[in-house]
């Protein structure tokens, strides 16, 4: 199989690699929630707020999505608000960063076939430049 008919395979099998991705994870502060939360335990929300470095707001906005599709729970405990991953979120991170492998890996795959390919003459414009 040569270079070139290897790189024309990654239009067949594209739908593969986007198998296990979740849209609401490919954003980066749920995705950063998510991997903070990963122990499964109670965290205080300031921590999470401190540690993903996001304003108070716009975490907010973002655990309401999550708490939505049952990735995470909160609570009032005492005084302080706390937030866990559940196990569905668990599963789903877990899915999804084997998938984002999975298309890195692809990735780098494809630009070491890219390189053994001679590169194609390109004409001039039809403006001379």
């Amino acid at each position: 199989m040569t270079a070139r008919s290897r790189l024309r395979l990654v239009s067949d099998r594209s739908e593969d690699y986007c198998e296990g991705l979740d849209p609401l994870l490919l954003q980066p502060v749920p995705l950063f929630i998510c991997t903070v939360l990963v122990h499964l335990r109670w965290c205080r929300v300031a921590v999470v707020r401190d540690t993903v470095k996001v304003r108070a707001a716009a975490l907010s906005a973002q655990v309401s999505k999550l708490r939505v599709v049952g990735y995470v729970e909160t609570r009032r405990d005492s005084s302080q608000h706390v937030i866990r991953l559940t196990p569905l979120g668990w599963e789903r991170l877990n899915r999804h960063l084997t998938a984002q492998g999975a298309m890195v890996a692809r990735a780098y795959e494809l630009i070491t076939t890219a390189m053994e390919i001679e590169p194609a003459e390109v004409p001039p414009d039809r403006d001379g430049a």
